[in-house]
């Protein structure tokens, strides 16, 4: 009998099954073996370590709790309470009532920590041990499930941790009551599922159930997988709660809780596969960094969370980089220079990245970033719910946000005019956004662009379109606004440019010269250009600007009612071009350039490197001095354009970027079709992929 004979007979398939059978039995008695060299005690003791690090998330600053924790020691009340805490609260989003644990946890991690001028303080330990007797007494409860079944686990997680040997007896047990009101969640549900079955995990290892580590640990592994509803995207953007980008919320969670999940299990018996590890580092250097500069990012990455004070601050991955690197030996001089980058206010990135599964675009350049977050018939609206996000509705419809090293949105939504959104195009009395198929996005060589059919209304009535789209190239942002048609004559329409931080001189260039403009409202004809904060925005077409400059109070209880209540204030920067009540057909838009000084910019829109060549219902086309060129073709059509000695004809509606000698295709429907692209008389067959993205380039 030949060796090929051997392995088809059927024989030795029996054999083969009995081998088989008997070295699966060898590898799970070994598997247990080294399980029982090793305890679960080790992930407790690692996470003790991050803890007296200062990585417990979801806390305050390190330097603050210190300062505090003296305060809290001395107004404690006779019960284990605090005076200021609210404890019949019962807000379902920031639930004051927590902060009686929190403040548990760093006294806790306080006397844990010989560096702590509390180390071994018998008051801290009297004060940290009465309010937890009260918080395990009185068992708060809240009326969103998360509260009581995640977030009172997790900080009580991290009590007991810290507490050590030194939580004992009923107290100890009263404790891990807390921690186990936990519900595992099913498979699948994303950063749910990760929180709950984290809670299971840690209870387990404090119990030395190795058991449950392994099962807790392989759940936990399978929620890193790419392509599900929930989670993370083909793309590396991250969904939750539908199709919903929540990069710097829920996904921020995944990412920050299943990182390290894996470094407290590594070297272990119940370690993840090395493939969840990689997938992770990926969604980090393919997702969250391209949504961020520095440690900044935008709305659009966090949807009703923005609502939340420093929320925009919240695209801090460095913990999690330094972490992966441990893990990723082969990556660590990569992610270490991520995190070196984001410390210092910087694109991690360059160029451009579409997201095509959640209608996000964003743009790296040296001096800026550009972001972009559209909504399509495949993607949700933003969501409003446990009482935040309350003046958000217009969120997603094409707002845009410019992000430099030194200036940012960190903190302005409580001032924000939420009718004036950067990039929006609406009225004060829509309320409505109609989504439509035709959204989506092409890139090539570090250029881009994004195009959205917009339509939006009152009720289900729609009363107000246009064609929008944004082209990135060389430094440069152009934001088209096409056929912008109103039917609606209530309110006039307007396109807010900016509504940023005012820092230093605001300068105007228009008919009248050039002007640096008071503080106030005013509104401004013929404007050339506009120059502040290291930004020249350049109004296309024959909009009039308003201006409305200096401060601005609100409260972050206006848009989030589990917000605090104390008003702020800001300088703000907001310039809106103005189309008036009814426009019929208007082509409109702006240019964002970065530019640092007036001078500057008087030359960059004296000899612009960009011309509009076409603005339409039907198509928008914008090139380059370089020759590059994008287009959005709402229909099948044709462009001519002798002086540039360019035509281009399409037989189904596309984008088309052609750069560096190569032409390119996305389908915005994500349906996925062959193009044929005739330019100068020569035809083109580009293949679409379906699911938006771009097509393999052909070259001229």
């Amino acid at each position: 009998m030949t060796a090929s004979s051997l392995l088809i007979s059927p024989q030795w398939k029996q054999r083969s099954r009995a081998v088989m059978g008997a070295l699966f039995s060898m590898v799970i008695l070994l598997s247990l073996s080294k399980a029982a060299e090793v305890s679960p005690q080790v992930m407790v003791d690692r996470y003790r370590e991050l803890l007296l690090a200062g990585y417990a998330r979801g806390s305050p600053p390190v330097s603050w709790e210190g300062k505090q924790a003296a305060v809290w020691i001395s107004e404690i009340r006779q019960d284990g309470s605090w005076s200021d805490i609210d404890y019949s609260s019962t807000a379902g989003g920031a639930w004051p009532v927590v902060d009686h644990l929190r403040r548990i946890r760093v006294l806790a991690r306080e006397t844990a920590d010989p560096k702590s001028a509390l180390h071994r303080s018998a008051s801290a330990e009297r004060a940290l041990f009465s309010a937890l007797d009260h918080w395990t007494e009185k068992r708060y409860q809240n009326p969103n499930w998360w509260q009581n079944q995640i977030g009172v686990p997790q900080v009580m997680r991290d009590i007991i941790v810290l507490l050590g040997a030194r939580l004992a007896g009923d107290k100890r047990e009263n404790a891990m009551a807390v921690l186990k009101q936990f519900k595992v969640m099913e498979a699948g549900v994303g950063a749910n599922t990760v929180w709950s079955a984290e809670l299971a995990l840690m209870a387990a290892a404090l119990e030395d159930d190795s058991a449950t580590v392994m099962e807790m640990s392989r759940l936990i592994a399978g929620e890193v997988v790419k392509g599900g509803a929930q989670g993370i995207q083909s793309d590396f953007s991250f969904h939750q709660h539908g199709a919903r980008l929540q990069q710097f919320h829920y996904g921020g969670s995944f990412f920050q809780d299943t990182t390290r999940i894996a470094w407290l299990l590594r070297d272990t018996p119940w370690a993840f596969p090395e493939d969840k590890v990689r997938l992770l580092a990926h969604l980090a250097g393919e997702g969250s960094v391209w949504m961020s500069r520095g440690i900044v990012t935008v709305p659009g990455t966090l949807d009703r969370a923005v609502s939340r004070p420093a929320a925009l601050a919240g695209a801090d991955l460095r913990p999690e980089l330094a972490l992966l690197a441990d893990l990723l030996p082969e990556r660590k001089k990569e992610l270490l220079a991520a995190s070196r980058k984001q410390g210092n206010g910087q694109a991690v990135k360059a160029g451009f990245r579409a997201f095509p599964h959640s209608d996000f675009a964003t743009y790296h350049a040296p001096a800026f970033s550009f972001f972009v977050k559209t909504v399509s018939a495949r993607s949700e609206l933003t969501e409003s719910i446990q009482r935040e996000n309350r003046r958000g509705r217009k969120l997603n419809w094409g707002d845009h946000y410019v992000l430099t090293s030194r200036s940012d949105y960190v903190d302005l939504p409580p001032v924000w005019d939420w009718e004036l959104l950067p990039g929006v195009t609406s009225a004060a009395d829509i309320d409505t956004l109609q989504r439509r198929p035709f959204v989506g996005a092409i890139e090539s060589q570090g250029s881009g662009a994004s195009a959205m059919d917009y339509a939006t209304g009152k009720g289900d009535a729609v009363t107000l379109t246009a064609r929008k789209f944004w082209v990135a190239h060389q430094n440069v942002v152009i934001g088209l606004i096409g056929a912008l048609t109103s039917t609606q004559t209530g309110e006039p329409v307007r396109t807010a440019l900016d509504q940023r931080r005012l820092r230093g001189a605001v300068t105007v260039a228009d008919a009248e010269g050039t002007t640096t403009l008071p503080t106030g409202r005013q509104e401004r004809r013929g404007v050339a250009w506009i120059h502040h904060d290291g930004l020249v925005y350049v109004p296309l077409g024959a909009a009039a600007v308003s201006f409305s400059l200096g401060p601005v109070s609100g409260a972050w209880r206006d848009i989030n009612l589990n917000g605090p209540v104390d008003p702020v204030s800001e300088n703000i920067f907001l310039a809106v071009l103005e189309h008036g009540l009814s426009p019929q057909g208007v082509a409109s838009g702006f240019v964002v350039i970065p530019c640092d000084s007036v001078r500057k910019a008087a030359r960059l829109v004296k000899k612009p490197s960009w011309s509009i060549l076409r603005n339409d219902a039907e198509a928008q086309v914008v090139r380059f001095a370089d020759g590059t060129w994008m287009a959005a073709f709402y229909v099948a059509g044709k462009f001519n354009v002798p002086s540039h000695k360019l035509s281009v004809e399409t037989d189904a509606p596309c984008l088309l970027i052609f750069n560096r000698g190569e032409l390119r295709a996305s389908d915005p429907s994500h349906e996925g079709r062959t193009v044929r692209v005739r330019v100068n008389a020569r035809d083109y067959f580009l293949v679409c992929p379906p699911g938006g993205k771009t097509s393999e380039p052909v070259s001229f």
